[in-house]
């Protein structure tokens, strides 16, 4: 093998070489110009329209909400994600149906990091609903039908469920009595 198989062996290597750093070189895939933090303080604290359009609440509600995970213990920022982000990445899901993928190139985070954000607001809504959201009292009839002639004539001697939820069933006649309404 003489000095023309050692040089071509060589510019072969050398353009592998450039070829695979061309393909496998790292890149930054977020790179926008706006971090998501940046891009939260913008919305909070901009004009208020867009946050209304984006995260389908004013700025006072947005952030009474952060503030109420945040007193609660709920939610708390991390090194890479205040709870402002949190709850915007949570918000921009669900009240646009954006895909994983939107939020990665809005917030600048990786797929994983969204999956784990939403999911942490979402159980922090959870525990918000069993504190806030309560049955209604069916044990009584709503003043608004008792004092109206145009309503309680016709619920007056109703029996069951109003509210939509009717069970069909068929109990033989000796057992019908602890039943009726």
């Amino acid at each position: 093998m003489g000095p023309e198989y050692e040089i071509l062996v060589i510019m072969v290597i050398y353009f592998i070489q450039d070829h695979l750093d061309q393909h496998w070189a790292r890149r930054v895939v977020h790179d926008s110009s706006l971090s998501g933090a940046e891009y939260m303080s913008a919305i909070l604290d901009g004009h208020p329209r867009p946050c209304l359009d984006l995260f389908r609440m004013e700025q006072a509600v947005f952030k009474a909400l952060v503030k109420e995970f945040r007193d609660e213990g709920w939610l708390k920022d991390t090194n890479n994600v205040f709870v402002e982000e949190q709850v915007g990445i949570f918000l921009l899901i669900v009240g646009h149906n954006a895909r994983n993928r939107v939020c990665q190139d809005r917030f600048q985070h990786s797929g994983e990091t969204i999956s784990r954000y939403f999911r942490k607001v979402l159980k922090a809504c959870l525990k918000l609903s069993e504190r806030i959201i309560q049955p209604p009292d069916f044990s009584q009839t709503p003043d608004q039908i008792l004092n109206s002639s145009r309503f309680y004539p016709a619920f007056k001697d109703c029996i069951g469920a109003l509210d939509g939820t009717l069970v069909h069933a068929i109990i033989d006649r000796d057992n019908q009595v602890p039943y009726r309404g």
